[in-house]
């Protein structure tokens, strides 16, 4: 186990590997849909397209309100570490069939998760699966299967399920302007355990095709 900031030798190889199979992409587009099944949170099946450019431009062209990633599609050890990462533990685990490198992310305690166990697969170094124990008794698990497409290894489904200890309530009219659906207590009015996933399908991926900023929102 090393502590955030300081030199771990195979830390650093499996990063570089994991980054290295992205780091000739310099666009992409790429239709979603996107499937929510949460109890008391409605919000009909919709198809997305999202926009990438290098380094970091995301735009998300959604009709209406819909849940998708903020920071990309592809999840890799990098975009997972941050400022609040206090100690990093690297270890190999078989599951499912495959030896995997796993990484163990220790947060600070403000940011209310314990661990994130992080599965990457050496065989293409794509993070195959990202597990989160929170700090409230609640967990969380991500799970993408990958396509190759003009020889990069691109996702052709993320499937979030979540397990958390305080559900949405029921709501009245829940929508975009008024989430709580005229419940005044939020928080008071969430109780019990919540269960619920999320599925993305990937298709039709365009890839290095020259995406121009203008296709990127401004935001202030």
């Amino acid at each position: 186990m090393c502590v955030a900031g300081e030199i771990d030798p195979e830390l650093e190889s499996i990063i570089e590997r994991v980054e290295a199979t992205f780091d000739k992409i310099e666009d992409y587009s790429v239709k979603v849909q996107v499937s929510v099944d949460i109890p008391n949170f409605r919000m009909p099946n919709k198809k997305i397209k999202v926009l990438y450019k290098k380094p970091d431009k995301i735009s998300v062209l959604s009709p209406g309100f819909a849940i998708v990633p903020k920071s990309g599609i592809v999840p890799t050890p990098r975009s997972l570490m941050g400022d609040d990462i206090e100690q990093i533990s690297v270890g190999e685990e078989f599951f499912n069939g495959r030896t995997y490198k796993i990484l163990q992310l220790f947060p600070k305690e403000e940011r209310g998760v314990r661990e994130i166990k992080v599965y990457v697969n050496p065989e293409r170094w794509t993070v195959d699966l990202v597990k989160n124990e929170l700090l409230n008794g609640g967990s969380s698990q991500l799970k993408v299967s990958y396509q190759k497409i003009q020889g990069f290894w691109l996702p052709d489904t993320s499937w979030l399920e979540m397990n958390l200890p305080q559900g949405i309530p029921r709501l009245n009219r829940p929508n975009i302007y008024d989430p709580s659906g005229g419940i005044e207590s939020f928080e008071k009015a969430a109780t019990g355990n919540m269960q619920g996933e999320v599925l993305l399908i990937f298709s039709d991926f365009r890839v290095n095709k020259g995406i121009k900023d203008s296709a990127f929102k401004q935001e202030d």
